[in-house]
């Protein structure tokens, strides 16, 4: 197979990673927000509009729509990290996790303090937690054979000697 066969194998692996990421991330969310209750603490630093939406018990599908369009940011910023992970090889789990868990963070930000237009539907540790499982997620599908080198900091074996000592006398 030439490269550009293997580029677009690649391609299509790592598509079909990011959406199933997507998929289980935005599982994760809804399933947590419908059934958690919200907190019970209020504060001018603490309050979230995310509780508001869910107060109102929305149908589960509304729900799953809502969280699957806030979920697709954390995996625009996560193709970042995927990026580097197969341009490295860097295939493990806990990279893709903390990534996606980074990125899920970032996106709860830019949500909470509106530097995406939007409604925020989902709260911040639900975000963070949709991150973590669909980093985790994209890896079983995709991250576990990131790159086409081998991977990095595993050091290379030591050659064999092809010498023959003398014989003893």
């Amino acid at each position: 197979m030439d490269t550009h066969g293997l580029i677009l194998k690649r391609l299509a692996i790592v598509l079909a990673g990011l959406c199933c990421a997507i998929l289980a991330g935005s599982l994760a969310a809804g399933y947590a927000m419908s059934f958690t209750p919200p907190p019970k603490v209020s504060g001018a630093f603490l309050v979230d509009r995310a509780s508001d939406f869910a107060a109102l018990k929305p149908p589960f599908q509304l729900l799953m729509l809502a969280t699957l369009t806030q979920v697709a940011t954390i995996f625009k910023l996560m193709l970042i990290g995927i990026a580097a992970a197969e341009w490295f090889s860097i295939r493990s789990w806990m990279f893709q996790a903390a990534n996606g868990a980074l990125c899920g963070f970032f996106t709860s930000l830019f949500y909470t303090h509106g530097w995406v237009p939007g409604l925020n539907v989902v709260s911040s540790d639900y975000m963070l937690a949709a991150g973590l499982v669909g980093g985790t997620v994209y890896w079983l599908v995709a991250g576990w054979t990131a790159g086409f080198r081998p991977t990095l900091f595993i050091p290379a074996p030591i050659p064999a000697t092809t010498h023959r000592s003398p014989p003893m006398r």
